[in-house]
């Protein structure tokens, strides 16, 4: 099994998926995407490393959802019926 710290995840998908084949990467948070709430519980100001800070100003591609399986499988449902439309048109 690779992970994210071996190797990019676009080459983990060039190196592991057929044709045809759609990948999915589920992630966890590194602690410092925590970093306003620990800094209100704990009352002081952490400062990020250099390394997340440059993407701290990129636009957030995230969404929240409910905390059930059945919402999590409905999103990726619809993302596999996205892409399968995609490709059916030829994008």
């Amino acid at each position: 099994m690779r992970t994210a710290r071996r190797c990019g995840l676009s080459e983990v998908l060039k190196q592991d998926l057929q044709a045809g084949e759609t990948g999915l990467f589920l992630c966890t948070a590194h602690p410092a995407k925590f970093k306003e709430s620990v800094e209100r519980i704990l009352d002081l100001t952490l400062p990020l490393p250099e390394a997340l800070d440059k993407h701290n100003k990129l636009p957030l591609l995230s969404d929240e959802m409910e905390k059930r399986f059945c919402a999590v499988k409905s999103l990726f449902i619809e993302i596999i019926r996205k892409s399968a439309v995609t490709k059916f048109n030829g994008f």
